[in-house]
């Protein structure tokens, strides 16, 4: 994995809980990229996903359960810096942060330099996020919810950022 990173993405929009306070959520993403187009065709075939290319580069990115559970598997496989990165993922997976008004959140933690990551995961909290809408989605929200699916997301998880439940997610992404 020398040619991709791993670190982690904070929701597009804050989650309300059952309480209706904000959190954002940081879930674990993966890219792999590579110029050799049969390399990533490869990679994608086993993670079943489609590769996109980016000028001269060929990529696949995952995120969120599928991160997880791809990182269980090759983690016997994983030697020097990126072990201590893929055990600090499965330690602590998909995690929220309770969203101020203070402080500003970025968008990425980085896991090369693990300090700032460490720093907010001393903020992090359980939370039971609110029941989804039950509205239909408006445009804006389903062309998030396909920029979510194209990033590896899987339905639940997608759900949950937008605030639909798992099954309108799929009935709207196959539209």
């Amino acid at each position: 994995m020398d040619e991709g990173y791993l670190r982690y993405s904070r929701s597009p929009k804050p989650i309300h809980d059952i309480y209706q306070k904000e959190y954002w959520a940081y879930y674990p993403r993966m890219r792999i990229g590579k110029f050799d187009r049969e390399d990533i065709e490869h990679f994608a075939k086993l993670l079943k996903v489609k590769p996109s290319r980016y000028g001269k580069e060929w990529r696949i990115e995952i995120a969120g359960d599928r991160v997880m559970a791809v990182l269980k598997q090759i983690k016997p496989y994983i030697r020097g810096e990126k072990l201590s990165q893929v055990e600090m993922i499965l330690d602590n997976g998909k995690f929220y942060i309770p969203n101020t008004t203070t402080e500003q959140f970025p968008y990425v933690l980085s896991l090369v330099k693990p300090e700032r990551l460490r720093h907010y995961l001393t903020k992090k909290v359980t939370i039971t996020p609110a029941p989804p809408r039950t509205a239909s989605p408006t445009p804006m929200e389903m062309q998030q919810m396909r920029a979510l699916r194209a990033q590896g997301l899987s339905l639940r998880e997608i759900a949950r950022i937008v605030g639909y439940t798992a099954p309108t997610v799929g009935k709207y992404l196959k539209m």
